[in-house]
Protein backbone atom coordinates (compact mmCIF):
# COMPACT_ATOMS: atom_id res chain seq x y z
CA UNK A 1 0.00 0.00 0.00
CA UNK A 2 1.35 3.42 -0.92
CA UNK A 3 1.86 6.33 1.44
CA UNK A 4 -0.85 8.39 -0.16
CA UNK A 5 -3.49 5.75 0.44
CA UNK A 6 -2.36 5.31 4.01
CA UNK A 7 -2.74 9.05 4.56
CA UNK A 8 -6.28 8.96 3.25
CA UNK A 9 -7.05 6.17 5.68
CA UNK A 10 -5.85 8.29 8.59
CA UNK A 11 -8.17 11.10 7.61
CA UNK A 12 -11.07 8.69 7.19
CA UNK A 13 -10.51 7.23 10.64
CA UNK A 14 -10.69 10.68 12.21
CA UNK A 15 -13.88 11.53 10.36
CA UNK A 16 -15.47 8.20 11.19
CA UNK A 17 -15.85 7.26 7.54
CA UNK A 18 -13.97 5.80 4.60
CA UNK A 19 -11.72 7.49 2.06
CA UNK A 20 -13.81 6.21 -0.82
CA UNK A 21 -11.31 3.74 -2.22
CA UNK A 22 -12.95 0.32 -2.82
CA UNK A 23 -9.66 -1.48 -2.15
CA UNK A 24 -9.25 0.12 1.28
CA UNK A 25 -12.74 0.39 2.72
CA UNK A 26 -12.70 -3.10 4.24
CA UNK A 27 -9.20 -3.27 5.67
CA UNK A 28 -7.17 -1.11 8.07
CA UNK A 29 -3.93 0.65 7.17
CA UNK A 30 -0.83 -1.51 7.45
CA UNK A 31 1.16 -1.60 10.62
CA UNK A 32 2.94 -3.91 13.00
CA UNK A 33 1.09 -6.07 15.49
CA UNK A 34 2.67 -6.44 18.92
CA UNK A 35 1.63 -9.42 21.03
CA UNK A 36 2.12 -7.84 24.44
CA UNK A 37 4.61 -10.47 25.57
CA UNK A 38 7.85 -10.38 23.55
CA UNK A 39 7.42 -8.28 20.40
CA UNK A 40 9.27 -5.00 19.90
CA UNK A 41 11.40 -2.98 17.49
CA UNK A 42 14.90 -1.93 18.48
CA UNK A 43 15.94 1.45 17.06
CA UNK A 44 19.44 1.44 18.53
CA UNK A 45 21.13 4.49 20.01
CA UNK A 46 22.20 6.60 17.01
CA UNK A 47 23.52 10.14 17.34
CA UNK A 48 20.46 11.52 15.56
CA UNK A 49 18.25 10.35 18.43
CA UNK A 50 20.56 11.52 21.20
CA UNK A 51 19.29 14.96 22.18
CA UNK A 52 17.76 16.77 25.14
CA UNK A 53 15.16 19.47 25.67
CA UNK A 54 12.42 20.04 23.08
CA UNK A 55 10.96 16.91 21.52
CA UNK A 56 7.89 15.62 19.68
CA UNK A 57 6.96 11.94 19.50
CA UNK A 58 4.11 10.81 17.24
CA UNK A 59 2.56 7.43 16.46
CA UNK A 60 -0.63 5.84 15.22
CA UNK A 61 -1.69 3.16 17.68
CA UNK A 62 -4.42 0.56 17.92
CA UNK A 63 -4.31 -0.57 21.56
CA UNK A 64 -5.75 -3.89 22.67
CA UNK A 65 -4.74 -3.54 26.34
CA UNK A 66 -4.27 -0.57 28.67
CA UNK A 67 -3.35 -2.27 31.93
CA UNK A 68 0.13 -2.07 33.43
CA UNK A 69 3.02 -0.27 31.76
CA UNK A 70 3.11 -0.51 27.95
CA UNK A 71 5.61 1.51 25.93
CA UNK A 72 4.67 2.85 22.52
CA UNK A 73 7.93 4.67 21.71
CA UNK A 74 10.56 5.00 24.40
CA UNK A 75 14.17 5.33 25.45
CA UNK A 76 13.61 3.48 28.69
CA UNK A 77 15.55 3.49 30.96
CA UNK A 78 19.08 3.95 32.30
CA UNK A 79 20.25 4.27 35.90
CA UNK A 80 23.63 5.97 35.35
CA UNK A 81 22.63 8.61 34.70
CA UNK A 82 18.96 8.03 35.54
CA UNK A 83 17.12 8.74 32.31
CA UNK A 84 14.12 7.84 30.17
CA UNK A 85 11.94 9.46 27.51
CA UNK A 86 8.61 7.89 26.60
CA UNK A 87 5.23 7.88 24.92
CA UNK A 88 3.33 5.07 26.63
CA UNK A 89 0.25 3.66 28.33
CA UNK A 90 0.33 3.20 32.09
CA UNK A 91 -2.64 1.84 34.03
CA UNK A 92 -5.28 3.08 31.63
CA UNK A 93 -3.66 6.42 30.81
CA UNK A 94 -1.69 7.76 27.86
CA UNK A 95 1.54 9.40 29.03
CA UNK A 96 4.27 11.51 27.46
CA UNK A 97 7.32 12.62 29.37
CA UNK A 98 10.75 11.88 30.76
CA UNK A 99 12.39 10.61 33.94
CA UNK A 100 15.70 11.68 35.47
CA UNK A 101 15.15 10.22 38.91
CA UNK A 102 11.94 12.23 39.08
CA UNK A 103 8.94 12.05 36.76
CA UNK A 104 8.34 14.87 34.29
CA UNK A 105 5.18 13.90 32.44
CA UNK A 106 1.59 14.54 31.57
CA UNK A 107 -1.18 11.95 31.32
CA UNK A 108 -4.77 11.54 30.18
CA UNK A 109 -7.19 8.60 30.46
CA UNK A 110 -7.47 6.24 27.51
CA UNK A 111 -11.09 6.56 26.31
CA UNK A 112 -12.87 3.17 26.17
CA UNK A 113 -13.59 3.75 22.49
CA UNK A 114 -9.87 3.76 21.69
CA UNK A 115 -9.57 0.01 22.24
CA UNK A 116 -9.08 -1.80 18.93
CA UNK A 117 -9.36 1.50 17.02
CA UNK A 118 -6.62 3.49 15.27
CA UNK A 119 -5.74 6.62 17.26
CA UNK A 120 -3.10 9.25 16.57
CA UNK A 121 -1.03 10.20 19.61
CA UNK A 122 1.52 12.98 19.91
CA UNK A 123 3.55 14.17 22.85
CA UNK A 124 5.38 17.50 22.81
CA UNK A 125 7.82 19.32 25.06
CA UNK A 126 8.27 22.95 23.95
CA UNK A 127 10.71 24.20 26.59
CA UNK A 128 7.94 25.23 28.95
CA UNK A 129 5.47 22.39 29.19
CA UNK A 130 4.67 18.80 28.23
CA UNK A 131 1.52 18.43 26.11
CA UNK A 132 -0.38 15.33 25.02
CA UNK A 133 -2.52 15.21 21.88
CA UNK A 134 -5.08 12.63 20.80
CA UNK A 135 -6.27 12.76 17.19
CA UNK A 136 -4.91 16.30 16.88
CA UNK A 137 -6.61 17.69 19.99
CA UNK A 138 -4.77 18.59 23.19
CA UNK A 139 -6.02 16.44 26.05
CA UNK A 140 -3.52 17.36 28.77
CA UNK A 141 -0.58 19.64 29.52
CA UNK A 142 1.73 20.34 32.45
CA UNK A 143 4.30 23.05 33.05
CA UNK A 144 7.81 21.68 33.53
CA UNK A 145 11.41 22.85 33.22
CA UNK A 146 12.64 19.40 32.10
CA UNK A 147 12.10 17.93 28.64
CA UNK A 148 13.93 15.05 26.97
CA UNK A 149 16.85 13.90 29.13
CA UNK A 150 20.04 11.88 28.50
CA UNK A 151 19.70 8.10 28.78
CA UNK A 152 22.36 5.46 28.19
CA UNK A 153 19.97 3.02 26.53
CA UNK A 154 18.48 2.37 23.12
CA UNK A 155 15.25 3.66 21.68
CA UNK A 156 12.55 1.06 21.05
CA UNK A 157 9.02 0.73 19.73
CA UNK A 158 6.60 -1.43 21.68
CA UNK A 159 8.74 -2.30 24.72
CA UNK A 160 11.51 -1.30 27.06
CA UNK A 161 14.84 -0.51 25.41
CA UNK A 162 16.24 -4.03 25.85
CA UNK A 163 12.96 -5.70 24.99
CA UNK A 164 12.68 -7.24 28.45
CA UNK A 165 9.45 -5.66 29.69
CA UNK A 166 6.72 -3.04 29.22
CA UNK A 167 5.31 -4.65 26.08
CA UNK A 168 2.65 -2.90 24.02
CA UNK A 169 -0.31 -5.02 22.94
CA UNK A 170 -1.96 -3.96 19.70
CA UNK A 171 -0.72 -2.32 16.50
CA UNK A 172 1.59 0.63 15.83
CA UNK A 173 2.57 2.50 12.68
CA UNK A 174 3.95 5.85 11.49
CA UNK A 175 6.38 6.55 14.32
CA UNK A 176 8.02 9.99 14.18
CA UNK A 177 10.59 11.50 16.53
CA UNK A 178 11.37 15.21 16.20
CA UNK A 179 14.05 17.22 17.98
CA UNK A 180 11.74 20.23 17.90
CA UNK A 181 8.36 21.03 19.41
CA UNK A 182 5.68 20.68 16.75
CA UNK A 183 2.79 23.13 16.99
CA UNK A 184 -0.83 21.97 17.28
CA UNK A 185 -1.42 23.19 13.73
CA UNK A 186 1.55 21.22 12.42
CA UNK A 187 0.40 18.09 14.21
CA UNK A 188 -3.10 18.29 12.79
CA UNK A 189 -1.88 19.06 9.28
CA UNK A 190 0.70 16.28 9.21
CA UNK A 191 -0.82 13.42 11.16
CA UNK A 192 -2.60 11.90 8.18
CA UNK A 193 0.06 12.68 5.59
CA UNK A 194 3.28 10.86 4.68
CA UNK A 195 6.56 12.71 5.15
CA UNK A 196 9.46 13.02 2.75
CA UNK A 197 11.93 12.38 5.55
CA UNK A 198 13.68 15.69 4.84
CA UNK A 199 11.53 17.90 7.06
CA UNK A 200 13.34 20.31 9.37
CA UNK A 201 13.78 18.90 12.86
CA UNK A 202 12.80 15.34 11.94
CA UNK A 203 15.18 12.95 13.72
CA UNK A 204 13.54 9.63 12.86
CA UNK A 205 10.59 8.44 10.74
CA UNK A 206 9.45 4.82 10.52
CA UNK A 207 6.27 4.42 8.40
CA UNK A 208 6.20 0.71 9.34
CA UNK A 209 4.45 -0.18 6.10
CA UNK A 210 6.89 -2.74 4.71
CA UNK A 211 4.33 -5.53 5.06
CA UNK A 212 7.12 -8.03 5.64
CA UNK A 213 10.80 -8.15 6.65
CA UNK A 214 12.42 -7.72 10.04
CA UNK A 215 14.06 -4.45 8.98
CA UNK A 216 12.15 -1.18 9.30
CA UNK A 217 13.30 1.75 7.18
CA UNK A 218 13.98 5.12 8.71
CA UNK A 219 13.10 7.62 5.99
CA UNK A 220 14.71 10.46 7.94
CA UNK A 221 18.14 8.88 8.20
CA UNK A 222 19.96 5.65 8.88
CA UNK A 223 18.31 4.60 12.13
CA UNK A 224 17.07 1.27 10.81
CA UNK A 225 14.72 -0.60 13.12
CA UNK A 226 15.11 -4.29 13.91
CA UNK A 227 11.90 -6.24 14.49
CA UNK A 228 11.71 -8.97 17.10
CA UNK A 229 8.64 -11.26 17.15
CA UNK A 230 6.12 -8.75 15.73
CA UNK A 231 3.62 -9.65 12.99
CA UNK A 232 2.64 -7.77 9.87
Amino acid sequence: MGHRRAGRWHRAILLGGHPGCPHLEHRPPPGLTFNGSNAFVSLGDPDALDFIGPITIEAWVKPLATDGLRNIVARDSSTNPPGAVFLRIWDGKYQIGSWNGLDHLVAAPVPPEDLDKWVHLAGVYDGIQWSLYRNGEKVASSMDSIGAVPANVRWAIGAQSDGADRYFKGSIRDVRIWLIARTPEELRAGMGQPLSGQEDGLAGYWPMNEGQSTTLRDLAGRNTGSLRNGLW
